[in-house]
């Protein structure tokens, strides 16, 4: 567990566990992130982004999504589109909740666009947090 400090903050927060195994060339420590942790690691793995660079070594745990508070004001921007400045914050999950995923209002715009099946939301900008 020295050599490994993050696993600490990690085993600490009740979001892993370090287990010790035995094999035929010695003793080793195992990572394992407990059962709640996992299956959201599982179920949330489609929201990792396409072409992020994972080593063997690494460990990809999703901890929050973004999520559409409201929208604040919309202003025509031409025939058929308008724009909208709206405010979302982070979903952080049980790991996200346990890291403390900042979960305060941000703001961001989006733009849309009137088809034959309403208005849709064809960009979203929010600030890179």
């Amino acid at each position: 567990m020295a050599a490994q400090p993050e696993w600490n903050r990690w085993v600490q927060l009740g979001l892993a566990a370090a287990v010790r195994v035995m094999a035929s060339d010695g003793p080793y420590c195992r990572f394992v992130l407990e059962e709640t942790v996992e299956r959201e690691a599982r179920n949330w793995s489609h929201r990792i982004p396409q072409g992020a660079t994972q080593s063997p070594d690494s460990l990809v745990v999703p901890v929050a999504v973004r999520s559409l508070l409201h929208i604040a004001e919309i202003r025509p921007a031409g025939r058929g589109v308008a724009e909208a400045e709206i405010e979302w914050h982070w979903r952080p999950n049980l790991a996200g909740q346990r890291l403390g995923v900042d979960s305060r209002p941000h703001g961001g715009r989006a733009q849309l666009v009137l088809d034959d099946s309403g208005w849709r939301a064809t960009r979203v900008e929010t600030a890179s947090e």
